[in-house]
């Protein structure tokens, strides 16, 4: 699952995402024996999904269908100028509004990729890492690094 920050300050990020997709499901593909695997984005911090849903939005919930997967992402604009990144209130919607596998041996994991200040909107990111952690859902983050926030960055 991808929770990625579609904010002006990550431009070109759904673009790499697009690029990257098929690689992703070829290799798993090639795999033996073959996973169950399903994709899933939620992405965040674009103004046009609407402040009442605090910027975030389900573009497709997990599927194996990544052809609509890729149509989903093709559809949005590759860039923006500006977005709030509310990263708790996406890890909600991550976590809760997908649909998880049941089983218990499944491999359940969240790639958070932005380079947001995680508590922007209050501390709820803690809240959304302890359902995390109580669905056994694994929280993963990339972090994307540019020269005009180099300066904001945190050490660790």
């Amino acid at each position: 699952m991808f929770c990625i920050d579609l904010s002006g300050s990550t431009n070109g990020l759904v673009d790499d995402v697009r690029e990257k997709l098929w690689d992703i499901v070829n290799q798993v593909n090639s795999y033996r024996p073959a996973p169950e695997f399903r994709i899933g984005v939620v992405a965040f911090s674009r103004p046009s999904f609407g402040a009442k849903n605090s910027y975030v939005k389900v573009l497709q919930k997990l599927t194996s269908d990544f052809d609509q997967l890729s149509y989903e992402l093709y559809k949005l604009k590759p860039s923006v100028e500006k977005g709030d990144q509310m990263v708790g209130e996406a890890l909600r919607v991550s976590i809760k509004n997908m649909n998880w596998s049941d089983d218990i041996e499944a491999l359940k994991v969240i790639y958070l990729v932005g380079n947001g200040m995680v508590n922007v909107g209050g501390d709820n990111y803690r809240d959304a890492c302890d359902l995390a952690l109580d669905k056994k859902i694994i929280i993963n983050t990339v972090y994307c690094r540019t020269r005009n926030n180099a300066d904001k960055e945190l050490p660790g």
